[in-house]
Formats: structure tokens, C-alpha cells, sequence
């Protein structure tokens, strides 16, 4: 089987989350949510689909999948060794170490299972040496509210929702400990501050404010994000856990972050580090080094379904990021039952998905 086709198809959605829209201060704004699908066909007539990590690299990305990725991968033999991906790597090893490059070819490794899932006619989970589907613990995952009283309107309605987990992206302490009255003791509550600050010393002082909210982790406090061996040393001056790894590029970043000891949670994102492969090859790395595997998987699209595809084949519970939102139209449909604070996969053959093409063309943006 071999593949004839690859494309990225860049979709925008509307959505709402309970508060007024965040916007960012890079490229793009929150005013719409972005999936990047990676759509591969096949002389056999399955199509896969896949998600590259898109948001502010959306337009690279799209570059990368359309002029590097397909002229490399279109009439490739599609195979079960794992010999595709890695020589693809290996072809653009100046560029695909870490970022668009690297995030397309996660893209196309989501597909690829998606279509060996089908060719085999069993779910990809399966093929991932899971036996059965089950509930996914999941945690809401919100947007940044900035004010105490937004933060606490929206981790109620979460709470309302069943999430017995929920994450924050806030700095502030006073807007933290809003979340935590507004929730209760009960439930689980982590704090993402996207590599907010840049010292030692705030760093500390914020941990000292915030430990008494009973932190599950603080996640990517340090900026710049590769800083491991400081991050290590404030993590042992502090009492609440850390975690981070959604900006790891590759298996070695890994490696290098948990050999350093600077978290308590291992975070890999799977459209940024192999797609499935690398995120498998992540976890059973985590384990045999006792660090916990808490995925990063703030994503709407195949990214989310391979995520939750890969945490039901392993043999512990891992939580699921689950973002929090409505969104005005879904174009994966119900591939996804969120149920309680719980999500649901199928045994549908591949990743499952249930693509809604008029959904995906009436907000493509490329």
C-alpha cells in the first residue's frame, strides 16, 4: 500500500468557554480554535488522518507539511516496521529536530496508524496491545480568565460538568485561590503558567503563595522552557510538584529533562513529538524511570483521539487533558463522548473517527 496523497487542511472554529475570549500576543488570537489536520490517502483507498501541532505555526507548518513532508512521503510504501518515519527523520535531520518539520511528521504518524487501524480492521488502541476500551479520567482544561470572579464562574460550570480535575492558565495567586474556593477541597486542581517567569526567585516566592491551594503541579513555570537544570534546582527549593515537557522536539529532549529531575510529571505532546510512536515510546520511558506521564493534549482534532488511543492501551490510569469548550460546530463529530469527567473511545477500526467534510470545508482556512 502505498501513500498518493498528503495534505494539511487548517480549519477554524468557533467556539465559547464561559468567559470573555483570551487573545494572545503572538500570531493569531484565541478568538477561534485551529485544528491542522494531516489528511493521507492511499492507492488502497483508506485514508488516514492525522494533526500536527498548529496555533501560532500554523502557516509554517502548513509550509512544511506541503512542500517537505508530501514530496518525501507521496509513493512510500506504507509498512509495519517502522522504516518510513524514521528515514523521513533522518532526511530532514537540519529542520526536523524540533518544531514544524517535526510537527508534521507527528501528523503523518497519527494518520499512518490511523490507516494501518483500518487496514487491519481493529481499533488503533488495539494494535497498541490494549484489550478493551475504558473511561478516561480526564481534566478540564480551561482558558486563561485573568479575574478571579471569570475563573471562578468557569471552574464551577466545570465542576458541574463532572471534571473532578481541573487546570488553570493563570498567574496571579488571587485568581488561583478564587479557582479553589469555587471548586472545593475535593477536587484536583493544577496551574499552567506557559513559561510565565523567568527567575528562580519568582518562581519560589509564587510557590510559597499558592501551596497552601493544594497544587496537583505547576506546569512550564520557567522560561525559556529548555532551562532543565534550573528548573531542577527550584524544584528543590519548593513544595509544590512541577511538571512539564509540552515543548519537547524529540525522544532526547525526554530523556534529557527527566535525567535532570526537574518535574514530578513528564508531558509530551503528541502532535509535536512522533505522533503516536513517539508518544508511546515516551511512556515507556517515563515508567521505567517512575516518573509520572500526564500527556499534553489541548487539541480538538486526531491529536486528542491518538492521545486518548495510546492512554487506554497502557497498563496504568493516566489523566487526559481535555480542553474546555463548546465549540459553534465539531468536525470529528461524535468520535468523542465526554461523560462525567470521562472520556470514551470506540472499537471503531483506526483512530475512530467520525469526519464531518462539510464541517471541515466550510471553515478550512487554506
Amino acid at each position: 500500500m502505498k501513500i498518493t496523497n498528503v495534505e494539511p487542511i487548517l480549519v477554524s472554529l468557533p467556539y465559547e468557554h464561559g468567559a470573555p475570549k483570551p487573545h494572545r500576543n503572538s500570531i493569531g488570537s484565541w478568538n477561534t480554535l485551529d485544528i491542522l489536520f494531516v489528511k493521507v490517502d492511499t492507492d488502497a483507498g483508506i485514508t488516514g488522518w492525522g494533526e500536527a501541532f498548529g496555533h501560532a505555526s500554523s502557516p509554517v507548518t502548513v509550509s512544511a507539511i506541503s512542500e517537505i513532508i508530501s514530496k518525501l512521503a507521496v509513493g512510500r510504501e506504507i509498512d509495519d516496521k517502522g522504516i518510513l518515519i524514521p528515514d523521513l527523520t533522518r532526511r530532514t535531520q537540519s529542520m526536523a529536530r524540533g518544531g514544524p518539520v517535526g510537527f508534521a511528521l507527528s501528523g503523518l504518524d497519527i494518520a499512518l496508524w490511523d490507516i494501518a487501524g483500518k487496514a487491519a480492521n481493529k481499533p488503533v488502541w488495539n494494535l497498541l496491545g490494549g484489550s478493551k476500551t475504558k473511561p478516561i479520567p480526564a481534566y478540564a482544561s480551561l482558558f486563561r480568565c485573568t479575574t478571579p470572579e471569570a475563573i471562578s464562574i468557569v471552574s464551577r460550570k466545570a465542576v458541574e460538568c463532572g471534571y473532578k480535575h481541573i487546570k488553570l492558565h493563570e498567574h496571579d495567586p488571587e485568581t488561583i485561590a478564587a479557582a479553589r474556593r469555587a471548586i472545593g477541597p475535593n477536587i484536583s486542581l493544577m496551574v499552567d503558567t506557559n513559561c510565565f517567569w523567568t527567575s528562580a526567585e519568582e518562581i519560589i516566592s509564587i510557590c510559597e503563595k499558592i501551596q497552601r491551594y493544594d497544587i496537583k503541579w505547576l506546569e512550564e513555570p520557567l522560561y525559556p522552557a529548555d532551562s532543565y537544570d534550573l528548573l531542577a534546582e527550584i524544584r528543590k527549593k519548593t513544595k509544590v510538584p512541577f511538571a512539564a515537557g509540552e515543548n519537547l522536539g524529540n525522544f532526547n529532549d525526554l530523556r534529557w529533562l527527566i535525567a535532570s529531575s526537574a518535574v514530578d510529571y513528564i508531558q509530551p505532546s503528541i502532535a509535536k513529538i512522533g505522533g503516536i510512536t513517539g508518544l508511546l515510546k515516551s511512556a515507556e520511558f517515563a515508567r521505567q524511570k517512575s516518573v509520572k506521564l500526564a500527556p499534553h493534549s489541548p487539541y480538538l482534532g486526531p491529536a486528542l483521539v491518538a492521545a486518548m488511543h495510546v492512554i487506554t492501551a497502557m497498563p496504568e490510569e493516566i489523566i487526559c487533558e481535555h480542553r474546555f469548550c463548546e465549540l459553534g460546530e465539531n468536525p470529528i463529530g461524535q468520535t468523542i463522548v465526554s461523560k462525567n469527567g470521562h472520556l470514551h473511545l470506540t472499537d471503531k477500526p483506526g483512530l475512530g473517527l467520525d469526519i464531518d467534510l462539510d464541517v471541515i470545508q466550510k471553515f478550512r482556512r487554506n
